[in-house]
């Protein structure tokens, strides 16, 4: 158990959530639970776990747009289990039934496509 538990997110309070959040830098937040393991949805101790393993649906997102899985990633309650959302009324709310995917894609080819885009507006 503790910060280092993929669980951790609905052992603690909604306080101790925030606590943490707090003290962990967004790069620190960003490196050690975004971008370098599975998500807390994907692990064993939740009771939404997907029927498909976390690559599979990193795999299925980038077939879905012509991209890489290796840059699919998820953010947010999915994560960490709680939301991080700064909202009052949304930080530290468990994940659950209601909760969306917030899924990050970094592609430098889908970005130059939609500034073009954007800057033909």
């Amino acid at each position: 158990s503790g910060y280092g538990s993929r669980s951790w997110g609905l052992e603690f309070t909604k306080a101790q959530f925030k606590k943490f959040l707090i003290s962990n830098s967004a790069d620190s937040l960003s490196r050690d639970y975004i971008f370098a393991s599975d998500p807390w949805l994907f692990s064993e101790t939740t009771k939404y776990t997907p029927s498909c393993s976390y690559e599979d649906f990193k795999q299925a997102v980038a077939d879905g747009i012509a991209a890489t899985k290796d840059y699919v990633f998820l953010a947010g309650s999915a994560v960490f289990g709680r939301s991080p959302n700064p909202q009052v009324d949304k930080l530290g709310k468990e994940f659950g039934t209601h909760s969306d995917l917030d899924v990050i894609i970094v592609s430098n080819r889908m970005f130059s496509q939609i500034w073009r885009q954007l800057l033909k507006a």
